[in-house]
């Protein structure tokens, strides 16, 4: 027998807010520049009191399960942002592709997700997010699962994601309400095109 100490995950000084993005590596060889979104979101709400990020690049399985495993244990509400190539079978992984199983079995813990983003190509157009949906019962009111329904522009996502993401954790809309807003924001974020810029197919899931 001996005495046990422990804090909680990220209790000191820590926001009630975490943005965790969970990215994989986009560039395949040294022939091609390094490239982050997450890094990008990372240096934009460092700003904001009461938020955190936490940016963890996903090479495999094992550490999509670790790494939602410990977001779980996060003292707060918990943005979470899947960042890689996808399709509508799910995320591409370098061992392989990450379907809903694998998806669902790696949140399964994480009770205190206020959201789930897909910034990634063709996910919505799918069935993973109504499967990510039907897991459980008793999610939070204004919970989304949000991405796109087509292979998206970069920069088109890139200037979408910054709105949304800020309308939620610096204007504090929730993250229905603030998918409701950006589609009345960026004439291109839905199904019709913008003055400059395809279709994004931005759309959104709640449960019913």
């Amino acid at each position: 027998w001996s005495g046990w100490e422990g804090y909680r995950s990220g209790s000191e000084g820590a926001g009630s807010k975490w943005l965790v993005i969970l990215e994989t590596e986009w560039q395949d060889g040294l022939d091609e520049q390094e490239y982050s979104f997450g890094d990008m979101l990372e240096a934009w709400f460092a700003r904001l009191d009461g938020v955190s990020v936490r940016h963890r690049f996903v090479h495999d399985t094992d550490d999509l399960e670790l790494f939602c495993a410990q977001a779980a244990m996060l003292p707060g509400e918990v943005f979470l942002l899947f960042s890689s190539h996808a399709t509508e079978e799910g995320m591409a992984l370098p061992e392989g592709t990450a379907g809903a199983r694998e998806i669902i079995e790696a949140i399964e813990l994480c009770g205190n997700l206020a959201m789930i983003h897909f910034s990634s190509c063709l996910v919505m157009n799918g069935s993973i997010p109504r499967q990510i949906l039907s897991s459980r019962r008793g999610w939070p009111e204004g919970f989304v699962v949000s991405g796109y329904t087509t292979s998206v522009d970069w920069a088109g996502s890139a200037l979408l994601e910054f709105l949304y993401l800020n309308l939620i954790l610096e204007s504090g809309l929730s993250p229905a309400r603030a998918a409701e807003a950006v589609l009345e924001t960026l004439d291109y974020a839905g199904s019709s095109p913008g003055s400059c810029m395809d279709a994004a197919g931005f759309t959104w899931l709640t449960p019913r």
